[in-house]
């Protein structure tokens, strides 16, 4: 689902389900590198996760209000309330690479 402006809080805030979110932007090359992965894993989890893609050049106030320094990034919510994040490309985290850590990440969340 592609997240944006107006449709965030309710994304974050109705699912049943721990909603998660990537924020990406077109031109970043790991976000490209971890988009097919996160799509198959997107579908794989779709009983349990809902997902929606936000790009943070549409959307900087909320990649600001969330303080994402790093892309691609991905923050579960619940309830409407971070839960959780994913290591991201920021210099002061592990960057996400593999699918395998996206798998790791997701699946921490249905604990």
């Amino acid at each position: 689902m592609s997240i944006n402006q107006t449709n965030f809080r309710e994304f974050i805030r109705s699912s049943a389900k721990p909603a998660v979110v990537k924020f990406h932007a077109d031109w970043c090359k790991d976000c490209r590198a971890i988009k097919k992965a996160a799509a198959e894993l997107a579908t794989e989890y779709e009983a349990s996760l809902a997902f929606g893609e936000l790009d943070t050049m549409v959307a900087p106030e909320i990649r600001d209000a969330y303080q994402v320094r790093g892309i691609p990034t991905f923050i579960a919510f619940r309830n409407g309330r971070e839960i959780a994040r994913a290591p991201t490309a920021d210099s002061t985290q592990k960057e996400l690479r593999s699918r395998a850590e996206l798998e790791r990440f997701l699946a921490s969340l249905l604990t």
